[in-house]
């Protein structure tokens, strides 16, 4: 099972909660440190009650126990088992977008298609830690109110792989790269996520590598246009 880190209240986090519709927003931020030890035991434990139980075991008052406080202390920041899987989501898209703005401003690689498997090693790894609990926030980002949130990521994740292009390719009208990168992420976002419920780990390297011949399929198509 994924080792799950204390989770940190970032500020990109905050800024994104702060999009969220009233319904499932945190009902107050852990301004003292004793109220950040307690909303990262709850979203530590959220996390892994979902990676374990998955939706059909989520509920506040598993949470609440595998935490170790009290229901009433968990609805001090969270109204509802909605709100802690919002939170999940914002905190888990942040994490891939800071992922992959690494790896944009990580420096030269040797070719376009080495850095193309760098990025996806990154979108790879981060679906695959642990792919039952990646499926279920995948699904419930479609159930929940939380499209503007994923529009401001999206976002992260073009502008990073337009940085990537922007080194391998001959100059292009900004318009034409990020369309490009746009096209990346989603080729790269649907493949990885079609994957994940059926794959095993040890197809894994056979699903870099179509991932990878599918980016650099739509970037030589760009280039015979």
């Amino acid at each position: 099972m994924r080792a799950f880190a204390r989770f940190s209240y970032s500020h990109s986090t905050h800024r994104m909660a702060a999009l969220m519709p009233q319904t499932i927003s945190p009902r107050k931020k852990p301004l003292q440190a004793r109220s950040a030890f307690t909303v990262q035991a709850i979203l530590d434990a959220a996390a892994r009650v979902l990676a374990s139980h998955s939706l059909d075991g989520f509920n506040t008052n598993r949470v609440a126990e595998v935490a170790g406080v009290s229901v009433g202390s968990l609805y001090q920041y969270f109204p509802n088992k909605d709100a802690l899987i919002a939170s999940l989501i914002a905190y888990e898209q942040d994490k891939l977008a800071q992922s992959v703005e690494a790896c944009a401003a990580a420096g030269q690689q040797k070719s376009l298609r080495k850095s193309l498997e760098r990025l996806v090693q990154v979108a790879v790894d981060h679906q695959w830690r642990n792919p039952r609990y990646a499926a279920a926030l995948d699904h419930e980002e479609k159930r929940l109110p939380v499209s503007e949130n994923l529009r401001m990521i999206q976002e992260r994740l073009v502008a990073a792989v337009a940085h990537i292009l922007h080194r391998h390719l001959a100059p292009l009208p900004k318009r034409a790269l990020m369309q490009l990168a746009k096209d990346c992420v989603v080729i790269c976002k649907a493949l990885v996520e079609a994957e994940s419920a059926d794959a095993q780990q040890k197809a894994l390297p056979a699903l870099k590598k179509r991932v990878v011949d599918w980016l650099m399929y739509r970037l030589q198509v760009h280039a015979a246009e």
